[in-house]
């Protein structure tokens, strides 16, 4: 039995709110893609069935199609709201639980999902039986030091405020894991890559909004009590004096990206 770090819930819950907001809060979502279709230039032959995992209004599948490497693509997401507004297949499925026949599809495409999983080799093992043995799996997701500045920065103003500190920040999976978990879950070939992004932000409260907006809010499945405004406070005062950014702070998103064969 696998302890359950996120609720998926809260997960879902996120990502119908940040439907509203994700175009104009799309940088991740659009590094992410263009890195993908760069990908699949790469490939000489054409994938007949494709599925995406993680749609973001269009945003990711429209991309995708425009590439000419996908002859039909069917977009899933945990959120129905976030596969509102665009023409093709889709379907509204919980990535945990792929509901799809054994060995349908050439391609398989995660944007931006693996992060949020808590059995992350089951998952893999679903996936990996829904391609067809030629097929292809594609992922990215946040990688270890995401927001390593904001969680140093809001453990420390906690500490400082009530002498101790919850979990904040949702820990995210390094390169070595996963490579051993592609290994170990019978993918061939694995390659992996991690690009890092900076973003910028005027205080801790534009960055936490824009997570929100994004869908990237934390969601463990034991939430911790709420942080005072007093913590937040503290937090940017922390994160402002360990930034290198004189007119506000520095955001790092690491991109783990994997390609393998089934």
């Amino acid at each position: 039995m696998v302890n359950e770090i996120f609720d998926r819930k809260k997960v879902k819950l996120h990502r119908d709110k940040a439907a509203k907001y994700i175009f104009e809060h799309s940088f991740l979502v659009d590094f992410v893609i263009n890195d993908i279709c760069a990908r699949l230039n790469d490939f000489t032959t054409n994938f007949a069935n494709g599925l995406l995992i993680g749609a973001y209004r269009g945003i990711a599948p429209k991309k995708l199609m425009q590439t000419g490497k996908i002859n039909q693509l069917t977009s899933s997401d945990l959120s129905e709201k976030m596969l509102e507004g665009f023409s093709g297949p889709v379907t509204v499925c919980d990535d945990e639980n792929l509901n799809f026949k054994p060995a349908s599809f050439d391609i398989i495409i995660g944007c931006l999902n693996l992060h949020w999983i808590n059995d992350v080799p089951a998952t893999l093992f679903k996936i990996k039986a829904l391609l067809k043995p030629t097929g292809i799996f594609i992922a990215s997701f946040l990688g270890e030091e995401t927001l390593k500045q904001l969680k140093q920065a809001l453990i420390q103003a906690e500490i400082n405020i009530t002498g101790g500190a919850a979990p904040r920040i949702s820990p995210y999976i390094d390169v070595k894991t996963i490579g051993a978990l592609m290994q170990r879950t019978g993918f061939k070939k694995p390659i992996i890559d991690c690009d890092r992004l900076t973003a910028n932000y005027s205080s801790v409260f534009s960055l936490a909004d824009e997570l929100s907006k994004m869908g990237e809010s934390a969601a463990f499945y034991d939430k911790p009590k709420l942080l005072t405004k007093k913590i937040l406070n503290e937090a940017d005062k922390i994160y402002r004096n360990n930034s290198n950014n004189k007119n506000g702070i520095n955001a790092s998103f690491d991109i783990i990206t994997i390609t393998a064969l089934a």
